[in-house]
């Protein structure tokens, strides 16, 4: 039987071209989902 996968490298590229380039919209889309972002900064000053 022979293995066959798909080239997730090309449907990536569809969508943006390249991973930074993306992260804008996972911001929004989790920001819309009721996650919060902080900076690492703001993380350690509640330690």
């Amino acid at each position: 039987m022979e293995a066959r996968h798909r080239d997730h490298r090309r449907e990536r590229q569809t969508l943006h071209p390249t991973p930074v380039a993306a992260v804008p919209e996972i911001l929004r889309t989790l920001t819309a989902r009721g996650y919060h972002f902080v900076t690492v900064s703001q993380l350690r000053a509640t330690l």
